[in-house]
């Protein structure tokens, strides 16, 4: 059977979107696209998980988001920031995914 490379993209990017784990991802492919090519595969993989594109605001954003949880810790480094973690860094991570999320969501649409 073949498959079309939009239908093998459109279901990478759905199982993505769900935060599968990779280890089961050649499990998925074989499961939904039985007999797909690896050619196939790789090149619909290489699309589907792109990171996608930055640009000036989700850089800004984010670098706010790193600067604000900085400031409000009183460390002066994020790495150090990172290692104590705490209420600080959820909140950032929280902030970081949203933007991120964000970013992904204009770019696949």
């Amino acid at each position: 059977m073949t498959y079309t490379d939009a239908d093998v993209i459109k279901a990478l990017c759905a199982w993505e979107a769900q935060d599968r784990d990779l280890r089961s991802l050649r499990r998925f492919i074989s499961d939904a696209f039985p007999g797909i090519s690896k050619e196939q595969t790789n090149r619909c993989m290489e699309v589907a998980f792109a990171a996608p594109p930055t640009n000036a605001a989700t850089d800004a954003a984010a670098t706010k988001a790193v600067a604000d949880a900085l400031r409000d810790s009183g460390y002066d480094n994020l790495g150090e920031l990172l290692k104590a973690g705490g209420a600080e860094v959820d909140e950032l991570v929280a902030k970081l995914k949203v933007i991120s999320e964000r970013t992904r969501l204009r770019t696949r649409n």
